[in-house]
């Protein structure tokens, strides 16, 4: 009782103490037919060079810089550039619950699809932000093609992008197999 006192204690007073102290809550994966519902934002985007301060959170959340590459909901255009507040979430949907497409976070220069709302709170120095709910946002390979995205079959463009993750990942597992098996190879010398 008393360890469980001092912890929400602890979690009151840094909210108090700090004002990036976002909740670190979020809900579990609704779908993907509610994730997309629920934002008001769907982007493929690229993580710019970090800000100079970029104010990370107790729930690992922080505002980055951003540019939209591809739209496949909502009324932003492709070369914006603008400030995203981004929390690398678990991925919880029930079959596997861990980071499977985000596991490094988010990189400078490598694309994401970004599930966003906008902003509506004055006090916070940023226009859009991610929509809180796990897996409302992935990694992109290099190898997807964005042209070939549809904003009017979301579903089919979203899959097409993760099967996309799925086969680089399989080829990277193959490159790494290959990269242990020489390792642990025994040369001799003649």
């Amino acid at each position: 009782m008393k360890k469980a006192l001092i912890g929400v204690l602890t979690v009151g007073m840094l909210a108090l103490v700090t004002g990036r102290a976002w909740a670190p809550i979020y809900s579990f994966f609704p779908g993907l037919s509610t994730l997309a519902e629920r934002s008001e934002f769907i982007v493929v985007a690229t993580i710019l060079p970090q800000m100079p301060d970029p104010q990370t959170d107790i729930g690992g959340g922080a505002a980055q810089k951003i540019k939209i590459l591809g739209v496949l909901k909502g009324d932003i255009k492709p070369g914006l550039e603008t400030v995203a507040y981004l929390r690398n979430l678990s991925v919880r949907t029930g079959r596997v619950n861990r980071p499977t497409v985000l596991e490094k976070g988010y990189l400078w220069s490598e694309r994401y699809v970004l599930f966003l709302v906008k902003n509506r709170d004055p006090k916070l120095a940023f226009e859009y932000r991610n929509e809180n709910s796990s897996g409302d946002s992935f990694w992109v390979s290099p190898a997807s093609d964005l042209a070939k995205l549809d904003p009017k079959d979301i579903h089919g463009s979203i899959s097409v992008l993760l099967k996309d993750v799925l086969a680089h990942e399989k080829d990277r597992l193959k490159d790494l197999d290959e990269t242990i098996k020489g390792y642990l190879e025994e040369k001799k010398d003649k």
